[in-house]
């Protein structure tokens, strides 16, 4: 159970049940065996709201040898809710994360280069399914009524829009451009 300061103050939003995942469980169960009897908090070392967890974990990463990133607290809430969103219906990972699914989508859930690839490898095999065929007059699709591929009259032909480049129609993101020169070069 997770308490909610920030919205305790709303009916019944005080808290929040967070499931304990795998790789947690083990390092929490050593906390919960090594605290004295009857402790109220397993995790006692910065308790003190005037204690700045970000310098500790910085502290805690150069011990470690491992390289800090950009946004750790967010970074690391990113990667979860975005693990989550892959095996679980997106309404429930957000119950879970404590926002929405617009909130979700805005500021948390991410694309990895094997997504992308995913995607690429994807659409040729989802797009025929996809294209739909003009109806004849009388409602039905025919043979007659098909566009028709100049190089191969057995396939329906499906139409690029004129000057577009192969960026798209959706402005190009930072990851987006990155990825793409990755692909690129």
């Amino acid at each position: 159970m997770v308490r909610l300061p920030k919205t305790e103050h709303h009916s019944g939003r005080g808290e929040r049940l967070v499931p304990i995942f795998d790789e947690l469980l083990a390092p929490i169960e050593k906390c919960d065996h090594a605290a004295p009897e009857g402790a109220r908090a397993i995790i006692t070392l910065y308790r003190d709201a005037g204690v700045n967890l970000r310098t500790q974990f910085q502290k805690i990463l150069r011990r470690a040898g491992v390289e800090e990133w950009p946004r750790l607290f967010h970074a690391m809430r990113a990667t979860r809710q975005t693990e989550l969103a892959r095996v679980l219906p997106i309404d429930h990972v957000c119950r879970i994360m404590g926002n929405s699914p617009l909130i979700a989508s805005r500021h948390y859930l991410s694309m990895s280069a094997e997504d992308y690839e995913q995607a690429r490898i994807a659409l040729p095999q989802i797009l025929p399914q996809q294209v739909q065929e003009p109806a004849g007059n009388d409602g039905k699709r025919t043979k007659q009524n098909r566009p028709k591929n100049a190089k191969n009259p057995g396939k329906t032909e499906v139409f690029a829009l004129s000057g577009m480049d192969d960026t798209g129609l959706e402005p190009v993101t930072s990851t987006m451009s990155t990825w793409r020169s990755n692909q690129l070069s």
